[in-house]
């Protein structure tokens, strides 16, 4: 029986969509895949019970802007960001940010496997901590997970939601 929680795996590259799915379903996992950052925010809320794992560096909705509104709707869910363009500056601030983990591709699949696997065994024990104190239902900022395509719903404003992100971490 799978213990793990189910991934959100994002990136653009087809060849690394395919690979990590891959290795990530042998490994156990259910893996959700969108090929970019706005068709993800669909599946989004603060009860998510899983992990999300995205490239930085995507047409549109980037990586890191994920990572705020990931932050935004639940600063306790574990987000990982893979980049083949990135260098210590960018993890250092992308860790800063509030991710889980940084990797830099090309990547073992075993160090993406071990990240995976221990943001779920915490993604677990933080659902199970707010259940145990009543807290699951508190109200949040939402993406409509009930969009098939992903797209935000009309009464949620991820450019807002987004800049005011921004703005709060440059004040």
């Amino acid at each position: 029986m799978n213990t793990y929680s189910p991934v959100l795996f994002i990136d653009d590259d087809a060849a690394m969509r395919h690979a990590v799915t891959q290795w990530l379903t042998l490994a156990g996992f259910e893996v959700l895949v969108r090929e970019a950052a706005s068709v993800a925010l669909g599946t989004l809320t603060r009860d998510f019970t899983g992990v999300l794992v995205t490239d930085l560096r995507m047409d549109g909705l980037s990586g890191r802007d994920l990572l705020l509104l990931a932050q935004e709707l639940d600063p306790e869910l574990p987000v990982i960001v893979i980049t083949g363009h990135g260098d210590a500056e960018t993890g250092a601030d992308i860790l800063r940010l509030g991710a889980f983990a940084y990797m830099e591709k090309p990547f073992a699949p075993e160090s993406l496997l071990e990240a995976v696997q221990r943001a779920s065994k915490t993604r677990r024990a933080t659902l199970e901590r707010r259940h145990l104190r009543g807290d699951a239902e508190k109200p949040s900022v939402s993406c409509d997970a009930a969009d098939p395509v992903g797209e935000p719903s009309q009464g949620s404003d991820a450019g807002a939601s987004l800049e005011r992100s921004r703005a709060g971490r440059r004040a």
